[in-house]
């Protein structure tokens, strides 16, 4: 029997009572908002299946499943070793997928979008209509296999760890196997009659672009809207209202776009210079930095990653390389920097090309006073002088000067081995506007601040070639490093700057760079700072989980000073944390707000089944706990070596006390 006719058969006896999606009628298709499944108990593995009743009966309700659309399952994929099976191979992940416990067969991760039938002609009648069997619109979840060669590179392997997609396909409704969970919330999967399946779920994976994206927001609602809005059947105009009536049944609106932001906040001047570096002004005003908004229009993927509440805040350092907006002169990547299926100015939708700013500046008048601080401009009004990084394709349509330097453009443009696109330094210069710049590059050997939430472009400068001041790629005389790349094209490139006041304000530069450099590593989303007082031998070493908790480790007795590290962040499917009250304190040049106290939805499944006396039944509200400053808390902590199989009363794991020293959010 073939694949097709195998899951046909198995239609008919598993899906069962369809509900049909509200306010939807068409003659031509019928959309349900879920399904009742019986089990398929030949496809559970030996453990689970004696619980389970005959996957034939049609009892009563402890052997159905009511699915609906929104809901993360397993479901079954092609057998890789079945020469016989015939199926699309872009329907499915591209990974290998092999059966593997809680299941016989092979299976992967997905979201379901909608379920569906399609209306045809009865066989034998030109008029009568009947509707086909159920179908199932899927969203992939890629598992690390599924990932790309150069994303791997950058991922850690984590069995757990799954990814979203915008990969949909459609499959029959009966490949549904069982349940997937995401994150660490108490989940009574005992009520099913199906497995359940535990994952982590934190970044999505564009699958033709084959770029991994960190998530902003994670929660099951937004999770579910994302899932609507990347629907191939939904996108059709012609089923609007099955849209809508899928906002309506899961309960959530369809999200709005983050709003774009004009204005440039700019620090206090670090130089005010009698060049006139813009027209009809007598002065230039130069700064070390500047905080200015994505222009988000012109990225990829927004509607998915920039919705209402996404942090579009973007700080330019002098120094920073960056993607120029350019209509003339761009040349998309070829050879090993072209991937395959991706849009040729990926992340963006415009043509564009790299440059680092050598110096950030606006036109003042005489009277133009230095001590203005936190001042906002519009991004006309703001100018950056650049030097120009080519693509290796862009110095390929120029050609080196010599036959010898156009072997070396060939060579490192066909050298596939490298984790991402080479770039070329050069001393090409130009000013552009502010509203020119389109984000931040992610030169890797630099350790760049990456954006968050955003694609992160992720570049490399060679060291085998060079552009002039006209464009022109040479052999460089020297090895060019990262250490000094800023000070080169501070010093001896820059245009903006007279030679007596270079030396004051790159110093000015260099202590910008380290200051944001700070906030953004030591930033988290939510977090509370505690200092631990000496409980045990040894003082304690930041050693993060990969779950969504944070936990200590300790050890490394070598480390006599104290340190701080983050108490647990908020859930995956529940807010475990809460601001309660405005905040005491804000800091604005640290993109910090400092609160007094927090709710927490206390983490009863680490507890004691004889010292909790909270019921799993009761409403979060009503088992919230207030964490103020200055209280002395047990927090959990990875289990050391010494400590295994000691008794962690009145907890079910490892803890130690701790002081609240400051909570805070990074905005």
């Amino acid at each position: 029997m073939s694949h097709h006719a195998r899951t046909a058969t198995r239609n008919m006896r598993t899906m069962s009572e369809s509900t049909l999606l509200d306010e939807y009628v068409n003659t031509n298709e019928r959309f349900f908002s879920g399904v009742s499944y019986i089990p398929r108990n030949e496809t559970l593995a030996n453990s689970d299946r004696p619980q389970f009743g005959d996957t034939t009966a049609t009892g009563g309700d402890n052997e159905t499943w009511q699915i609906k659309i929104g809901d993360l399952v397993c479901v079954q994929v092609p057998d890789p070793t079945d020469t016989t099976a015939t199926f699309a191979r872009d329907d499915y992940p591209p990974g290998k997928a092999g059966a593997a416990v809680p299941f016989t067969v092979p299976w992967k991760c997905c979201q379901l979008l909608s379920f569906f039938r399609e209306a045809h002609k009865k066989k034998l009648s030109k008029k009568k209509m009947t509707h086909g069997k159920l179908m199932v619109e899927v969203r992939w979840f890629y598992s690390y296999g599924d990932l790309d060669a150069r994303s791997q590179k950058y991922e850690p392997e984590s069995v757990d760890e799954i990814y979203e997609t915008d990969h949909v396909a459609v499959l029959d409704a009966s490949l549904i196997l069982g349940r997937l969970v995401l994150g660490t919330s108490k989940d009574d999967s005992l009520q099913y009659p199906v497995p359940t399946v535990a994952r982590q779920c934190r970044k999505i994976f564009f699958h033709l672009d084959k770029d991994l994206v960190e998530l902003f927001d994670i929660t099951s609602s937004t999770r579910s809207s994302r899932g609507v809005n990347l629907s191939a059947m939904m996108k059709d105009e012609g089923r609007a209202a099955a849209r809508d009536a899928a906002y309506k049944f899961l309960g959530i609106t369809a999200s709005l776009p983050a709003a774009p932001n004009q204005l440039v906040v700019l620090p206090k001047p670090a130089l005010v210079s009698l060049l006139s570096l813009v027209d009809g002004k007598a002065k230039s005003a130069c700064y070390t930095s500047c905080l200015l908004g994505h222009p988000l229009p012109q990225w990829m993927h927004k509607d998915v990653l920039c919705k209402e509440g996404f942090p579009n805040k973007w700080n330019l350092c002098v120094g920073d390389v960056v993607a120029v907006h350019l209509e003339d002169g761009a040349v998309a990547a070829c050879n090993a920097d072209e991937v395959e299926g991706r849009y040729p100015w990926y992340p963006y939708v415009v043509p564009w090309s790299h440059a680092q700013v050598t110096a950030i500046f606006r036109g003042v008048a005489k009277t133009f006073k230095s001590n203005d601080e936190g001042v906002s401009v519009k991004a006309s009004e703001i100018f950056c002088e650049i030097r120009w990084f080519p693509r290796l394709s862009e110095a390929l349509k120029v050609r080196g000067k010599t036959k010898d330097v156009t072997e070396l453009i060939t060579q490192a443009s066909n050298d596939s081995q490298r984790g991402c696109e080479q770039i070329i330094e050069g001393n090409q210069v130009m000013n552009v506007g502010v509203d020119s710049l389109l984000g931040p590059i992610h030169v890797d050997e630099e350790g760049s601040c990456a954006p968050r939430y955003l694609p992160l472009n992720r570049r490399f400068i060679g060291s085998t070639l060079h552009c002039d001041g006209k464009g022109k790629p040479t052999a460089p005389k020297r090895v060019l490093n990262a250490a000094d790349r800023l000070k080169r094209g501070f010093t001896s490139v820059s245009r903006a700057y007279t030679s007596e006041n270079k030396q004051n304000f790159f110093a000015a530069v260099l202590q910008s760079r380290e200051e944001r450099d700070r906030i953004f590593h030591s930033s988290e989303p939510l977090g509370m700072e505690t200092q631990l007082r000496g409980v045990m031998e040894g003082d304690p070493t930041v050693a993060p989980s990969p779950s969504q908790k944070r936990r200590i480790n300790f050890g490394g007795r070598a480390q006599k000073r104290q340190r701080s590290v983050d108490a647990p962040l908020e859930s995956i499917e529940t807010v475990r944390v809460t601001k309660c009250v405005n905040p005491f304190h804000v800091d604005v040049s640290g993109l910090r707000s400092f609160y007094k106290k927090v709710e927490i939805v206390p983490p009863i499944d680490s507890y004691d089944e004889h010292f909790s006396r909270l019921s799993s039944a009761r409403s979060d509200q009503d088992n919230k706990w207030f964490v103020s400053m200055g209280d002395t808390v047990a927090l959990e902590i990875e289990q050391a070596k010494k400590t295994t199989g000691c008794v962690h009363y009145p907890f079910k794991v490892s803890w130690a006390p701790a002081e609240i020293v400051s909570i805070y959010q990074v905005h």
